[in-house]
């Protein structure tokens, strides 16, 4: 919220532009996982990276910032991706549960 000056309107909007948006990413990242296209992970993973830090999600943009600039061995990228993809799975149910129970 300090980010943004408290103010509530301009977060949901970055909260629901995030969540219109982010489906999109996360079938890219499924589709390069197996491809082993780390260009387009890292590639992803830096798009995404300023909305997790807006939103204050430190620990999935830590992830992003890692599969970003780290060299890593064949298995943690995979292993990392998948963490990631979850994650962003994750938060979007979450979402949608929030607006339910409002």
């Amino acid at each position: 919220k300090e980010t943004f000056n408290n103010n509530e309107e301009f977060i949901a909007k970055m909260i629901e532009l995030f969540i219109d948006t982010t489906p999109e990413s996360i079938g890219k990242l499924e589709q390069a996982l197996p491809l082993k296209d780390e260009a387009t992970i890292k590639g992803l993973a830096h798009k995404l990276k300023p909305s997790l830090d807006y939103l204050g999600i430190p620990e999935i943009a830590a992830l992003a910032r890692k599969l970003e600039n780290e060299e890593l061995n064949q298995a943690d990228f995979q292993s990392g991706t998948k963490q990631f993809i979850q994650y962003l799975i994750d938060l979007k149910l979450m979402y949608f549960k929030l607006c339910k129970a409002k």
